[in-house]
C-alpha cells in the first residue's frame, strides 16, 4: 500500500540507504490507457513501441508536461525518494550529446543513427545480418565520416578501420574476405561517389560466414565468422541493384555552403570529447539495450 511503502522509504533511510525509483514516462503501456478520454495527453508525431507517446511538444502540451512533472514532485515529496530513475529515456538523450552538431534531415534519420550505435554493440548477441548503415549527406563537409568514427570511439575507443570503395566485385571480394580474415567489428566505405552495390557485398550484408579462396591459391578458407557492423558514407549516393534492401540510410542535409567552415559546433574536436565521455556513454547504449530486452524486445517495424 501507500503507506507501506512510504514506511520501507524512512525505514531505508533510517538504515543509511537512500532509495531510487525506477520510472518510465515515456509511455503507459498499450492497454487498460483511458488518459486520452480526458485530454490532449498522447501524440500523434511520435510513436513508441510500447504504446502511445505522451503529447510533450504538440497542442496543448503544457497540462501534459506539468502533469508529468507533478507526478515526479509527488514521489520525492510525499514518499520521501531520493530521486528517479529514467532509464531508457535519459540514456537516449545522453547519446544525443554526441550528434548534437550534425544536421539530420529529420528525427527518423536521427533515429536510424541511434540503431547504428547500438547495432555495433549488440552485434554478436545476435545471428543473421545486420544493414548496411549508409551516411549521405547533400554537400561536402557536413561530418559523415566524423559520425562513423564517432560510433566506433564509443564502442572500441579507436576509429573506424576505413577501405575505399571498388566497382571491381572481384577486388570488393577480396577485401571482404580479408576483412573477415581479420576479424574486424566495423568497417567504413568512405567516400562513395554516385552508384553504390555488387553482388559481394550484397552477399556478405545477408551472411553471418564468409567463405572464398585464400589470395594466390584455390584453397578455401572455410567459414570464417562474418558480425561486422558495416558504415558507407557519400553524397547524394545511388544505391543499385540489391543494395537498397539491405541499407538504413542516415541523412544530412545541411544549410551551409561550407559547414566544415562553422563557428557554433558544440563540441569543436568531438573524438576528444566522446573519449572523455566514454564510460558514461557506452553506459547509455547497454541502457538502451537493457530496456529493449525488458519489453521483450519488441518489433521496431
Amino acid at each position: 500500500t501507500p503507506d507501506e511503502f512510504r514506511a520501507f522509504v524512512d525505514a531505508a533511510h533510517a538504515a543509511g540507504l537512500a532509495v531510487i525509483l525506477d520510472v518510465v514516462y515515456n509511455h503507459v503501456g498499450a492497454e487498460g490507457n483511458y488518459l486520452a478520454d480526458f485530454g490532449p495527453y498522447f501524440s500523434t508525431t511520435h510513436h513508441t513501441p510500447w504504446g502511445e507517446a505522451f503529447n510533450f511538444d504538440g497542442p496543448d502540451s503544457a497540462p501534459v508536461r506539468r502533469f508529468i512533472v507533478e507526478n515526479a514532485l509527488r514521489w520525492l515529496e510525499e514518499y520521501h525518494l531520493d530521486g528517479l530513475r529514467l532509464d531508457a529515456i535519459h540514456a537516449i538523450y545522453a547519446l544525443h550529446e554526441i550528434v548534437c552538431d550534425f544536421p539530420f534531415a529529420g528525427d527518423e534519420y536521427k533515429s536510424a543513427w541511434l540503431a547504428s550505435l547500438n547495432t555495433m554493440l549488440a552485434r554478436g548477441t545476435f545471428d543473421g545480418p545486420s544493414p548496411l548503415f549508409s551516411i549521405i549527406a547533400n554537400i561536402p563537409g557536413s561530418g559523415k565520416g566524423l559520425l562513423a568514427h564517432a560510433n566506433s570511439v564509443v564502442l572500441t575507443g579507436k576509429r573506424m578501420s576505413v577501405m575505399g570503395y571498388t566497382r571491381n566485385d572481384d577486388e570488393m571480394r577480396k577485401r571482404i574476405t580479408a576483412i573477415a580474415r581479420a576479424g574486424y567489428q566495423t568497417v567504413l566505405i568512405d567516400n562513395v561517389s554516385g552508384s553504390f552495390g555488387l553482388p559481394s557485398l550484397d552477399a556478405a550484408l545477408t551472411a553471418d560466414t564468409w567463405d572464398d579462396r585464400h589470395l594466390g591459391t584455390s584453397e578455401m578458407t572455410g567459414p570464417l565468422p562474418w558480425r561486422v557492423t558495416c558504415f558507407a558514407t557519400g553524397n547524394n549516393m545511388e544505391f543499385v541493384g540489391d543494395m537498397p534492401r539491405r541499407v538504413l540510410p542516415i541523412l544530412l542535409t545541411s544549410k551551409h555552403e561550407r559547414p566544415e567552415e562553422r563557428k557554433d559546433f558544440r563540441h569543436p574536436d568531438l573524438i576528444a570529447w566522446v573519449r572523455r565521455n566514454r564510460p558514461r556513454l557506452v553506459v547509455a547504449a547497454l541502457t538502451i539495450l537493457r530496456a529493449w530486452f525488458v519489453a521483450g524486445r519488441p518489433d521496431m517495424r
